[in-house]
């Protein structure tokens, strides 16, 4: 997928992308990775009905969950609210996703809300910052456990999981994480350049390999499925 083909930036000398417009942000990249995330997930998911955004405060990802037809119910669950004034006051373009009918917005934090909503979701995915300080409880066994008690049987969680180019331990860590907690689990990219080295990657997991299909992922998928 050539992200420049949206017509919204343009190369400076240097080969970096930048705005090709004052009023634009380097974020305009965005929308696609949290179409992608969503994308890999809801497709993978047989009649995903409920959804679970955690993080995701800027509203991309709601924005992007709620176009899906088959997507009934969207809970998001947001630990700063904060994020979300400031989202819906500098990023409307991605923060319109909080005015979909089909949300249901929780200021709260994520652990404690998966632990009162158990078999819940049929998607659960995370939108959060890289692992560093608070966030990387988010990366840990213990988080991917917290989603897959949160799942119906069936369903598909799709976690933030870096960059290969920027730190493969760290990526190849957070897949065992999930291979240690899920039946079926595989690791995704796709290219975003406003991202640290132009790629980001997700880790998608589920307990039925009926439900998931990740042969029927594009080619930004790199198949490195374990089954137990």
């Amino acid at each position: 997928m050539n992200l420049h083909l949206h017509g919204r930036r343009v190369k400076t000398h240097l080969g970096k992308t930048a705005p090709s417009s004052p009023n634009q942000d380097l974020n305009l990249d965005l929308p696609v990775l949290f179409s992608l995330a969503q994308h890999k997930t809801s497709s993978l998911a047989n009649y995903a009905t409920e959804v679970l955004i955690v993080g995701g405060g800027d509203g991309g990802v709601a924005r992007e969950v709620a176009k899906h037809p088959a997507v009934e119910t969207i809970f998001q669950v947001e630990i700063d609210s904060r994020v979300i004034e400031v989202s819906k006051k500098f990023l409307p373009f991605m923060s319109v996703g909080y005015s979909s009918p089909k949300l249901s917005l929780f200021v709260e934090d994520g652990f404690k809300f998966m632990m009162q909503h158990k078999e819940e979701f049929d998607v659960i995915i995370t939108d959060s910052s890289d692992p560093v300080g608070p966030a990387v409880s988010l990366f840990q066994p213990s988080y991917f456990k917290l989603m897959r008690d949160a799942l119906k049987p069936g369903g598909v969680v799709c976690s933030q999981a870096g960059t290969v180019w920027a730190n493969l331990e760290h990526v190849a860590q957070t897949l065992e994480h999930c291979r240690s907690v899920f039946n079926v689990a595989a690791f995704a990219h796709a290219a975003v350049p406003t991202y640290p080295s132009g790629q980001i990657g997700f880790v998608l997991g589920s307990l039925n390999s009926v439900s998931c299909n990740w042969h029927l992922i594009p080619l930004l998928i790199r198949n490195v499925t374990h089954n137990k």
